[in-house]
Protein backbone atom coordinates (compact mmCIF):
# COMPACT_ATOMS: atom_id res chain seq x y z
CA UNK A 1 0.00 0.00 0.00
CA UNK A 2 1.63 3.78 -0.93
CA UNK A 3 1.60 5.99 1.49
CA UNK A 4 -0.46 8.44 0.46
CA UNK A 5 -3.03 5.55 0.65
CA UNK A 6 -2.60 4.80 4.55
CA UNK A 7 -5.07 5.74 6.57
CA UNK A 8 -3.47 8.68 8.70
CA UNK A 9 -3.72 7.80 12.76
CA UNK A 10 -6.26 10.31 14.75
CA UNK A 11 -8.21 10.51 11.02
CA UNK A 12 -11.73 11.53 11.69
CA UNK A 13 -14.05 8.49 10.62
CA UNK A 14 -16.28 8.63 7.52
CA UNK A 15 -19.51 10.46 8.35
CA UNK A 16 -22.63 7.89 8.11
CA UNK A 17 -24.32 7.65 4.84
CA UNK A 18 -27.68 9.64 4.89
CA UNK A 19 -31.02 8.44 6.26
CA UNK A 20 -33.73 7.61 3.71
CA UNK A 21 -36.75 10.05 5.22
CA UNK A 22 -39.03 6.98 6.44
CA UNK A 23 -35.36 5.71 7.90
CA UNK A 24 -34.56 8.72 10.00
CA UNK A 25 -38.32 8.76 11.47
CA UNK A 26 -38.08 5.09 12.36
CA UNK A 27 -34.50 5.70 13.91
CA UNK A 28 -35.84 8.92 16.13
CA UNK A 29 -38.99 7.25 17.30
CA UNK A 30 -36.70 3.93 18.62
CA UNK A 31 -34.27 6.23 20.17
CA UNK A 32 -37.14 8.41 21.58
CA UNK A 33 -38.88 4.86 23.08
CA UNK A 34 -35.57 3.77 24.40
CA UNK A 35 -35.01 7.04 26.40
CA UNK A 36 -38.79 7.17 27.57
CA UNK A 37 -38.09 3.42 28.94
CA UNK A 38 -35.09 4.35 30.71
CA UNK A 39 -36.06 8.10 31.61
CA UNK A 40 -39.55 8.75 30.99
CA UNK A 41 -40.77 11.92 28.99
CA UNK A 42 -38.12 14.17 30.07
CA UNK A 43 -35.31 12.25 28.17
CA UNK A 44 -37.16 12.82 24.94
CA UNK A 45 -34.77 15.83 23.55
CA UNK A 46 -34.93 15.85 19.59
CA UNK A 47 -31.19 17.56 20.03
CA UNK A 48 -30.01 14.79 21.65
CA UNK A 49 -31.40 12.38 20.02
CA UNK A 50 -30.25 13.68 16.71
CA UNK A 51 -26.50 13.72 17.34
CA UNK A 52 -27.12 9.98 19.29
CA UNK A 53 -28.10 8.94 15.62
CA UNK A 54 -25.51 11.35 13.95
CA UNK A 55 -28.04 13.94 11.99
CA UNK A 56 -28.40 17.28 12.89
CA UNK A 57 -31.33 18.60 14.89
CA UNK A 58 -32.96 20.35 11.72
CA UNK A 59 -33.31 16.98 10.10
CA UNK A 60 -34.59 15.46 13.11
CA UNK A 61 -37.23 18.34 13.58
CA UNK A 62 -38.13 18.36 10.03
CA UNK A 63 -40.12 14.45 10.39
CA UNK A 64 -42.17 15.95 13.32
CA UNK A 65 -44.29 18.59 13.94
CA UNK A 66 -43.24 19.85 16.87
CA UNK A 67 -42.25 17.41 20.54
CA UNK A 68 -45.15 16.68 21.55
CA UNK A 69 -46.43 14.76 18.22
CA UNK A 70 -42.73 12.28 19.13
CA UNK A 71 -43.98 11.85 22.85
CA UNK A 72 -47.57 11.10 21.76
CA UNK A 73 -45.85 8.44 19.16
CA UNK A 74 -43.79 6.92 21.97
CA UNK A 75 -46.53 6.44 24.16
CA UNK A 76 -49.23 4.75 21.83
CA UNK A 77 -46.32 2.45 21.50
CA UNK A 78 -45.85 1.92 24.99
CA UNK A 79 -50.35 1.00 24.88
CA UNK A 80 -49.66 -0.88 22.20
CA UNK A 81 -47.36 -2.98 23.97
CA UNK A 82 -49.64 -3.17 27.45
CA UNK A 83 -52.45 -4.27 24.51
CA UNK A 84 -50.18 -6.74 22.97
CA UNK A 85 -48.83 -8.64 26.78
CA UNK A 86 -52.42 -8.61 27.33
CA UNK A 87 -53.55 -10.59 24.05
CA UNK A 88 -50.21 -13.06 24.98
CA UNK A 89 -51.51 -14.11 28.39
CA UNK A 90 -54.56 -15.83 27.13
CA UNK A 91 -54.70 -19.36 28.24
CA UNK A 92 -57.87 -20.11 26.68
CA UNK A 93 -59.81 -22.81 28.06
CA UNK A 94 -56.94 -24.17 29.76
CA UNK A 95 -57.44 -26.81 32.44
CA UNK A 96 -60.83 -25.45 33.98
CA UNK A 97 -63.65 -27.95 35.02
CA UNK A 98 -66.94 -27.36 36.04
CA UNK A 99 -70.60 -29.39 35.39
CA UNK A 100 -71.27 -28.11 31.96
CA UNK A 101 -69.56 -27.58 29.05
CA UNK A 102 -71.05 -23.53 29.19
CA UNK A 103 -70.08 -23.23 32.67
CA UNK A 104 -66.09 -24.66 31.97
CA UNK A 105 -65.90 -21.89 29.02
CA UNK A 106 -67.52 -19.83 30.88
CA UNK A 107 -64.97 -19.50 33.76
CA UNK A 108 -62.45 -20.46 31.36
CA UNK A 109 -63.24 -16.66 30.04
CA UNK A 110 -62.84 -15.42 33.37
CA UNK A 111 -59.31 -17.12 34.53
CA UNK A 112 -58.12 -15.26 31.15
CA UNK A 113 -59.68 -11.90 32.36
CA UNK A 114 -57.25 -12.13 35.62
CA UNK A 115 -55.00 -13.06 32.69
CA UNK A 116 -55.29 -10.11 31.01
CA UNK A 117 -55.43 -7.67 33.80
CA UNK A 118 -52.22 -9.26 35.49
CA UNK A 119 -50.38 -8.47 32.12
CA UNK A 120 -51.63 -4.80 32.31
CA UNK A 121 -50.04 -4.84 35.84
CA UNK A 122 -47.06 -6.71 35.11
CA UNK A 123 -46.41 -4.59 32.10
CA UNK A 124 -46.40 -1.36 34.40
CA UNK A 125 -43.99 -2.76 37.05
CA UNK A 126 -41.85 -3.75 34.39
CA UNK A 127 -41.25 -0.83 32.26
CA UNK A 128 -42.25 1.85 34.99
CA UNK A 129 -41.02 5.72 33.76
CA UNK A 130 -43.08 4.20 29.91
CA UNK A 131 -46.04 3.15 32.21
CA UNK A 132 -45.86 6.97 33.89
CA UNK A 133 -45.56 8.61 30.58
CA UNK A 134 -48.53 6.23 29.31
CA UNK A 135 -50.85 7.60 32.37
CA UNK A 136 -49.44 11.40 32.19
CA UNK A 137 -50.25 11.56 28.17
CA UNK A 138 -53.53 13.15 27.07
CA UNK A 139 -56.05 11.37 25.13
CA UNK A 140 -56.75 13.99 22.13
CA UNK A 141 -53.85 12.53 20.10
CA UNK A 142 -55.24 10.11 17.02
CA UNK A 143 -52.41 8.12 17.32
CA UNK A 144 -52.97 7.74 21.42
CA UNK A 145 -57.20 6.94 20.49
CA UNK A 146 -55.84 4.68 18.01
CA UNK A 147 -53.71 2.76 20.71
CA UNK A 148 -55.87 2.90 23.32
CA UNK A 149 -58.56 1.36 21.08
CA UNK A 150 -56.25 -1.71 20.92
CA UNK A 151 -55.90 -1.80 24.37
CA UNK A 152 -59.57 -2.02 25.35
CA UNK A 153 -60.40 -4.09 23.01
CA UNK A 154 -57.42 -6.51 24.45
CA UNK A 155 -59.52 -6.50 27.89
CA UNK A 156 -63.04 -6.81 25.85
CA UNK A 157 -61.26 -10.00 24.33
CA UNK A 158 -62.02 -12.80 26.81
CA UNK A 159 -65.37 -11.36 28.18
CA UNK A 160 -66.74 -11.30 24.89
CA UNK A 161 -65.46 -15.10 24.70
CA UNK A 162 -67.66 -16.12 27.92
CA UNK A 163 -70.87 -14.08 26.33
CA UNK A 164 -72.27 -17.71 24.88
CA UNK A 165 -71.72 -19.24 28.31
CA UNK A 166 -74.37 -16.85 30.34
CA UNK A 167 -71.30 -16.02 32.72
CA UNK A 168 -70.47 -13.23 30.89
CA UNK A 169 -73.13 -9.83 30.37
CA UNK A 170 -73.28 -9.39 26.34
CA UNK A 171 -74.08 -5.77 27.10
CA UNK A 172 -70.54 -3.26 28.57
CA UNK A 173 -71.19 -0.21 27.83
CA UNK A 174 -67.90 2.71 27.29
CA UNK A 175 -68.59 3.97 30.29
CA UNK A 176 -68.61 0.39 32.60
CA UNK A 177 -65.24 -0.07 29.90
CA UNK A 178 -63.67 3.22 31.19
CA UNK A 179 -64.42 2.31 34.96
CA UNK A 180 -62.57 -1.15 34.48
CA UNK A 181 -59.90 0.83 32.66
CA UNK A 182 -59.10 3.26 35.27
CA UNK A 183 -59.46 0.81 38.17
CA UNK A 184 -56.28 -1.00 36.70
CA UNK A 185 -54.46 2.03 36.29
CA UNK A 186 -54.77 3.26 39.48
CA UNK A 187 -53.53 -0.33 40.75
CA UNK A 188 -50.59 -0.23 37.89
CA UNK A 189 -49.97 2.90 39.41
CA UNK A 190 -49.84 2.08 43.07
CA UNK A 191 -48.09 -1.26 42.49
CA UNK A 192 -45.56 0.20 39.97
CA UNK A 193 -44.35 3.19 42.73
CA UNK A 194 -44.19 0.15 45.23
CA UNK A 195 -47.05 1.24 47.58
CA UNK A 196 -48.10 -2.80 47.48
CA UNK A 197 -45.77 -4.91 49.12
CA UNK A 198 -41.96 -4.81 49.49
CA UNK A 199 -40.62 -4.45 46.28
CA UNK A 200 -42.07 -7.06 43.58
CA UNK A 201 -44.21 -8.82 46.13
CA UNK A 202 -46.13 -10.98 43.74
CA UNK A 203 -48.38 -12.79 45.98
CA UNK A 204 -49.25 -9.50 47.52
CA UNK A 205 -49.44 -7.71 44.02
CA UNK A 206 -52.17 -10.33 42.48
CA UNK A 207 -54.15 -10.71 45.86
CA UNK A 208 -55.02 -6.86 45.92
CA UNK A 209 -55.77 -7.25 42.02
CA UNK A 210 -57.91 -10.22 43.12
CA UNK A 211 -59.97 -8.11 45.45
CA UNK A 212 -60.26 -5.58 42.57
CA UNK A 213 -61.71 -8.43 40.22
CA UNK A 214 -64.26 -9.56 42.88
CA UNK A 215 -65.57 -6.13 43.75
CA UNK A 216 -65.04 -3.98 40.36
CA UNK A 217 -64.50 -5.69 37.82
CA UNK A 218 -66.35 -9.23 38.36
CA UNK A 219 -70.09 -6.88 39.27
CA UNK A 220 -69.61 -5.04 35.76
CA UNK A 221 -68.71 -7.95 33.48
CA UNK A 222 -70.13 -10.86 34.57
CA UNK A 223 -73.78 -11.60 35.06
CA UNK A 224 -75.98 -13.02 38.41
CA UNK A 225 -75.21 -16.13 37.01
CA UNK A 226 -71.57 -15.70 36.70
CA UNK A 227 -71.07 -14.00 39.92
CA UNK A 228 -72.54 -16.97 41.77
CA UNK A 229 -70.62 -19.49 39.86
CA UNK A 230 -67.14 -17.32 40.23
CA UNK A 231 -67.63 -17.41 43.86
CA UNK A 232 -68.25 -20.96 44.01
CA UNK A 233 -64.62 -21.85 42.13
CA UNK A 234 -61.93 -23.41 43.78
CA UNK A 235 -58.33 -22.04 42.84
CA UNK A 236 -58.07 -22.62 39.14
CA UNK A 237 -55.85 -25.50 38.19
CA UNK A 238 -51.95 -25.00 37.18
CA UNK A 239 -52.50 -23.75 33.87
CA UNK A 240 -55.35 -21.89 33.80
CA UNK A 241 -53.80 -18.99 34.62
CA UNK A 242 -50.69 -17.16 32.84
CA UNK A 243 -47.00 -17.75 34.54
CA UNK A 244 -46.15 -14.31 35.36
CA UNK A 245 -43.44 -14.50 38.29
CA UNK A 246 -40.83 -14.73 35.86
CA UNK A 247 -39.86 -10.92 36.72
CA UNK A 248 -38.94 -12.16 40.46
Amino acid sequence: MSATNQPKSGAIAEPRKPYHHGDLRRAIIASATRRARHSGERAIVLREIAAEIGVSATAAYRHFTNRAELVDIVASRGIEEMAESMRTSLVLDAGVAAESESERAGLAAWADVRNACRAYVKFAIDEPQWNRMISETGGTSPVVREAADKLIAALRKPAEKGVPSGVFRAEISDTETLEIWSSLLGMSMISALGFIGEGKDVDRIWDVLDAQLQRVIGPILLTEKGRELVAEQKPFPAGALSDLTDWL
